[in-house]
């Protein structure tokens, strides 16, 4: 079980660094008279954030049991956003970085975050454990 999570934990995080660094000419061009449901306004900043909210939950999934679990997950997820805006500007990806989506990267990491530890929180009080046991 620990090899599955670990390994959709592994896959997400390409995933994201593949979404992030897809060269901008691969990508589709919209045309001005189109509209859709996608027209939400920043619609791109809550798709970094969900994107980041599943990343800290698959990844402290996979690490569960582990020390400092939290704070490995939230390094790595804070160094995963830079890397993939500091990765748009390479010349063959020619994709504009912006600071704007770390910032909703960084939020949906803390969402994740959150939303890990209350599911585990109240787990552990619907079992009648203690919330602070195995949380780290």
């Amino acid at each position: 079980m620990m090899r599955i999570r670990l390994s959709l934990a592994v896959l997400w995080t390409i995933m994201i660094l593949a979404m992030c660094w897809t060269p901008a000419d691969w990508l589709p061009v919209k045309q001005e008279e189109e509209s859709s449901w996608l027209d939400i306004p920043h619609f791109d900043k809550l798709v970094h954030g969900g994107l980041f909210a599943v990343f800290a939950v698959l990844w402290m999934a996979a690490l569960a049991g582990r020390s400092r679990r939290i704070a490995r997950v939230a390094v790595a997820g804070l160094f995963v956003a830079a890397i993939s805006e500091l990765g748009q500007f390479l010349p063959a990806v020619n994709r504009d970085g912006e600071l704007m989506d770390v910032l909703a990267d960084s939020a949906g990491l803390l969402a994740g975050l959150g939303l890990f530890l209350a599911v585990v929180a109240l787990l552990r009080m619907a079992k009648g454990r203690p919330m602070e046991a195995g949380i780290r």
